[in-house]
């Protein structure tokens, strides 16, 4: 009922789903790209490596930019990371750039980064009573995300000529659609 009722709670089981649909699909690809785009196999991991990094260099200037100017604004900052990110990737595949592939890979851990947020924000949008289940709907989101994030990746992946540049292009405006709905 907490769903239904408490649109904070909503947008962010949606920016949730969001947020893990483009994950699944980061996740995913990327090990394949890398095997594909890498000058050397030992480097085909690289750009998963690179997403994880930038998850972590993200975490903290994410949780001083929300302590100063507020949970929206360092949100709304991770999606827009996303959708660069995304957008970087799918130029890197499409250009069969390497070098690219992995700086879009570290933008897209700035999202990885802010979506852990997510669970929080749902805490200050609700009463003491409900926080536990506000938290557990939206780390639920990653369900909804699990059933289509396979479908977008799958039908994405031939929408442009070089195999994966249209997944790459779907992870950058779901996390477009994630950045807009945190913004309002």
């Amino acid at each position: 009922m907490l769903l239904l009722t408490n649109g904070s709670v909503r947008l962010l089981f949606i920016a949730q789903a969001l947020y893990w649909s483009c994950s699944l699909i980061g996740i995913t690809l990327t090990s394949l790209i890398g095997i594909d785009l890498a000058p050397v196999p030992e480097l085909a991991t690289l750009p998963l490596a690179l997403l994880l990094l930038g998850n972590l260099a993200c975490v903290h200037p994410l949780a001083m930019i929300m302590q100063r100017y507020g949970r929206r604004t360092g949100l709304f900052l991770g999606a827009v990371s996303g959708v660069l990110g995304g957008a970087v990737v799918a130029g890197g595949v499409y250009q069969a750039e390497f070098s690219l592939v992995c700086l879009g890979t570290l933008l897209i851990g700035g999202y990885q980064a802010s979506a852990m947020y997510y669970r929080y924000a749902a805490l200050e949008a609700v009463r003491d009573d409900q926080k536990g289940r506000a938290a557990a709907l939206v780390v639920g989101g990653g369900v909804l995300a699990a059933l289509i994030a396979p479908e977008i990746a799958s039908h994405t992946r031939n929408m442009v000529a070089i195999p994966f540049t249209g997944s790459y292009l779907a992870l950058a405006g779901l996390a477009a659609l994630a950045s807009l709905m945190l913004v309002m």
